[in-house]
């Protein structure tokens, strides 16, 4: 295998211009940012399930597209947006997916039907949204697949935490990412207008910063500083990830402008972003 477990190359999609990132094997990498935005996405183009406008992605080497099969090899994914054929129960489907997985282990699947509590009875049409989850965790699991991808379910895999391998790399987006900030060895956040930054829990805590402006400062003039803002009637507000040269530029161009930032908790922003619904 090689080095680089996922490989993004200049992957531009809508907003998000030029994100360039390596994820190493065995990381547990934790994405946050708005839930129906760049957070949720970036999880979705590396399984090809949306297109990129430019760039690369690659999985231990190859191209995520013109590669795809061999991609899928590798890849688990745990979404909420995977339909099942509805009237088949959980063994047939799993008898269909292995057929495709040569690493493909029965012992472990049968383990996890009962670890996961996996519906065996009734047809997946009258499953509820979470015991759909379980299954594609199962089925991921049952063929050790090396990265698991977790889009908008990062509390379902803390809740099974302990089912992941040290070799298995993990890409967390979703309700309850909080739960991942202390454990997780780098974080990745998503700003609305396409900024990001990636470093650790700590890094990321020490750069961002929530900015209150009681005045009308033009939107065109802070944009460059802010990863999110939203312009109200009495100032603007956002998130900031260069709070040292925003505080500079603020003080020598607006010294009479009324405004306040503070530190941010990551862990209530990931709460936030994945709509304050606690998972696990």
């Amino acid at each position: 295998m090689e080095e680089i477990a996922i490989e993004f190359i200049e992957v531009s999609r809508g907003k998000l211009k030029d994100f360039n990132l390596e994820i190493n094997p065995g990381e547990k990498v934790l994405v946050l940012g708005r839930s129906e935005g760049l957070s949720l996405e970036i999880c979705q183009v590396v399984m090809n399930l949306l297109n990129l406008d430019w760039g690369k992605i690659r999985v231990y080497g190859r191209n995520h597209r013109t590669n795809e099969a061999r991609t899928k090899l590798l890849l688990g994914y745990v979404g909420r947006e995977i339909n099942f054929y509805p009237e088949l129960r959980s063994g047939q489907i799993a008898r269909l997916y292995s057929r495709y997985y040569p690493n493909w282990e029965e012992k472990r699947w049968k383990n996890l039907i009962n670890r996961l509590k996996i519906n065996e009875d009734e047809p997946v049409r009258k499953w509820k949204n979470e015991e759909r989850e379980r299954l594609q965790l199962a089925l991921a699991l049952s063929r050790q697949a090396e990265v698991m991808i977790f889009a908008g379910t990062a509390g379902l895999a803390w809740q099974y935490r302990d089912l992941f391998s040290a070799r298995q790399t993990l890409l967390l987006q979703g309700n309850g990412g909080e739960k991942w900030l202390k454990d997780a060895d780098r974080v990745i956040f998503f700003g609305e207008n396409g900024k990001w930054m990636t470093g650790s829990r700590k890094e990321i805590g020490e750069r961002i910063r929530r900015v209150e402006l009681k005045s009308s400062v033009p939107e065109e003039k802070i944009k460059e500083f802010m990863l999110d803002y939203e312009v109200k009637p009495e100032g603007i507000e956002g998130l900031t990830g260069d709070f040292d040269n925003f505080s500079k530029f603020m003080e020598e161009n607006y010294p009479g402008v009324n405004w306040k930032a503070k530190i941010v908790d990551l862990a209530d922003l990931s709460r936030r972003f994945a709509g304050g619904k606690k998972d696990g």
